[in-house]
């Protein structure tokens, strides 16, 4: 699969904003996105096949950045969302509570305390996980936009975090 210039200079600098980031208090770097595109709108549903392959262009995307772990809450479309990167990498998608916001970003902290993680959730709940992780701006994704990347390179000391919007 191929990505536009535009996409691979972008993936390029925040490559680069890896490479030279310290790991001291902080994830190098936390990756979120909102689940690929669902089949329906019932409580649970899969992804559909628009959202199949767009969970394979993540992976696609993704799959030379050294990602330690995946998280996804607990419904269908977040797991299947991550589950081709899972592959490629060889990770287990681990679970989470879809409530639980704060319990999931202390635990990113806690327990991957210098690596690249990636989570994918909801419309609402990548809102809440930016703001935790300190970004200050107000974001919103509408219930129909599907192509939100976000990466959080967090600030050494405190202070605020870089925070890159992209589309994939």
């Amino acid at each position: 699969m191929r990505f536009s210039p535009v996409v691979r200079l972008t993936l390029l600098g925040v490559l680069v904003l890896l490479a030279g980031a310290r790991a001291v208090e902080a994830q190098q770097a936390v990756i979120l996105v909102r689940h690929a595109e669902k089949l329906d709108d019932s409580r649970d549903p899969v992804l559909s096949p628009e959202g199949e392959a767009r969970a394979r262009r993540l992976a696609d995307l993704l799959k030379d950045v050294n990602v330690a772990a995946l998280y996804a809450t607990e419904f269908q479309r977040t797991v299947l969302t991550l589950e081709p990167l899972a592959k490629a990498k060889g990770l287990a998608v681990q679970v989470v509570d879809s409530n639980d916001s704060a319990g999931q970003v202390e635990r990113l902290r806690r327990e991957h305390g210098s690596q690249i993680v990636a989570l994918a959730g909801h419309s609402g709940s990548v809102p809440r996980l930016l703001k935790l992780l300190g970004h200050r701006e107000e974001i919103t994704i509408d219930e129909k936009e599907y192509t939100n990347l976000f990466i959080v390179i967090p600030a050494t000391g405190g202070g605020e975090p870089v925070v890159l919007r992209l589309r994939y």
